[in-house]
């Protein structure tokens, strides 16, 4: 289905109600997939805008009353301070809340969480992807058959890519089971690359 970097980080988001910690995660548009909760209103950001850098996001729906109140804000902006920099970010997509209570004990209610551009990251924090690289990216499969050949193709590409066959320092971790649990996820599952020593990873 498609293949994402993730990069993490807490900001702030400002908007009337107050000043909020925010929790961010970027990546290109198929971070789509890194959540089945579903639209509420809106849309997900695109390609297009993964590649001009464009400063939009998609948050939640209980991080859209936080912050004002509604859930009818798509098109409206959000003052975010990330890194060294503040930006206005303007909202395009709302997710609806997700109703499993596991899944909501891992974050904090009053918490702002949003997911943007990974170029728009970079940007914040002058983070040149192309030479600097990433430290692991997510896979995503339409259904669990052959996801163990898989997963050892990617790792073989990989170690191939960076010189680094049989010394264990890429890993591959199956999330299917536990977004099962926690998403209900039917079908799909979930690979994540991560680098465990000191490269970058550049496809």
């Amino acid at each position: 289905l498609g293949a994402t970097p993730t990069i993490n980080t807490y900001g702030t988001s400002t908007s009337q109600k107050g000043v909020f910690t925010t929790w961010i995660t970027s990546g290109t548009e198929d971070l789509e997939l890194y959540s089945k909760d579903p639209m509420l209103s809106g849309r997900y950001f695109t390609e297009e805008e993964v590649n001009e850098h464009k400063s939009v996001c998609v948050i939640k729906e209980k991080s859209a009353i936080a912050l004002f109140g509604t859930t009818d804000v798509v098109g409206m902006p959000i003052e975010v301070e990330l890194g060294s920099k503040v930006m206005d970010i303007t909202i395009v997509g709302v997710r609806k809340a997700n109703p499993s209570k596991m899944f909501n004990m891992m974050y904090n209610e009053d918490e702002v969480e949003m997911e943007i551009p990974y170029t728009v990251f970079g940007d914040a924090y002058n983070w040149d992807f192309a030479a600097d690289g990433f430290s692991g990216f997510y896979v995503f499969t339409a259904g669990t058959a052959d996801t163990a050949l898989l997963a050892a193709q990617i790792q073989a590409i990989m170690e191939s890519k960076h010189d680094c066959r049989g010394k264990n320092v890429i890993n591959i971790q199956d999330f299917n089971s536990v977004m099962d649990q926690i998403n209900n996820v039917m079908g799909t599952i979930t690979l994540f690359v991560v680098v465990v020593a000191g490269i970058s990873l550049q496809i």
